[in-house]
Parts: structure tokens; C-alpha cells; sequence
């Protein structure tokens, strides 16, 4: 499972999504059922307000049971596969380390399905801090993590 998270995360690198075909064996394209990030603000500043979702998108009558959903952020100059953190972080109290894979196992019912990822805070004044961006990947795989699942999401925001 660990190589198909990577594999994941090098396909989200790229920004590339692809199609698949639903669990019940109806195809779907890839316009018809995905993800897609909400975030408060693409350029954070001190002061700010920041909060991150992704929305699921599932437009058909039929809900998809025990979905993988990842959400993988990186950040600075080097965006490689092992510097990626899962959300959610984990649950434990353990540290929340580079690729440790985490996923969120989820039914998605017809319609738009909202994931919290962080709940909205307001970014500290950091001295010193010279601003970096993160960079947020999301998508889902079908139940054996074989295939991505719909569309998948990418995006790019700054710290200042």
C-alpha cells in the first residue's frame, strides 16, 4: 500500500488526474465524480485567517462505500515523495512524520461531501520566517488501492 501512496503523490506532483471506472462497473469520466480543495486563502499573511477542505464530488444516485481518500501536503524547495505528511495527522499523539501514511476511509453519498483538513486558525506573526509554499494534494483510490478513484486535486499556498 505504501508504493501505490507514493505513486499517488508522484501523480499528484505532476498534476495529473486520471479516470477510472466506479465500483459497480459503470464507467465514469473524470469530470463526473472527484475532489477539489476549499481553502480560506491561497497568500497567507499574520493575522490571517486559514482554514483547508476538500470537497468530494459525487454526482450520481449511488454511494461508494470505504473510500481511501489522501490528502498529502509538502513543503519547501524540495517536493519529493518522502517529504510528504498525510492528513489526517494521527490520532495517537505520535509524531506527525514524513511519509507516515494516513487516509480517511469514508462513504461517499451522492452530492458534496465536506472533509475538514484544518480547522480554521489564524497564522502567527513568525519572526525570521521567510515565507514558504505548501502544496496540497488530495484524491481517492478505489477500496484494494489498485487505481485512483475520479479526479484528483492540487494546490499551491503561500506562507508570507
Amino acid at each position: 500500500m505504501k508504493k501505490l501512496i507514493i505513486c499517488l503523490s508522484m501523480v499528484f506532483l505532476v498534476g495529473l488526474a486520471g479516470s477510472v471506472v466506479c465500483f459497480s462497473g459503470a464507467p465514469l469520466t473524470s469530470k463526473d465524480l472527484g475532489v477539489s480543495f476549499r481553502v480560506s486563502s491561497e497568500q497567507i499573511y499574520p493575522g490571517d485567517t486559514i482554514s483547508i477542505y476538500v470537497d468530494i464530488n459525487n454526482p450520481t444516485q449511488e454511494t461508494f462505500r470505504d473510500v481511501p481518500l489522501f490528502a498529502v501536503w509538502a513543503t519547501g524547495p524540495e517536493l519529493k515523495p518522502q517529504n510528504a505528511f498525510y492528513f489526517p495527522a494521527p490520532r495517537d499523539g505520535s509524531p506527525w512524520l514524513p511519509a507516515d501514511v494516513h487516509y480517511y476511509k469514508l462513504d461517499v453519498p451522492p452530492g458534496i461531501t465536506e472533509i475538514e483538513l484544518l480547522a480554521p486558525y489564524v497564522w502567527p506573526e513568525m519572526p525570521g520566517f521567510t515565507g514558504t509554499p505548501m502544496v496540497l494534494f488530495s484524491g481517492m483510490s478505489d477500496p484494494l488501492f489498485e487505481k485512483v478513484f475520479g479526479t484528483s486535486d492540487w494546490l499551491t499556498i503561500y506562507f508570507h
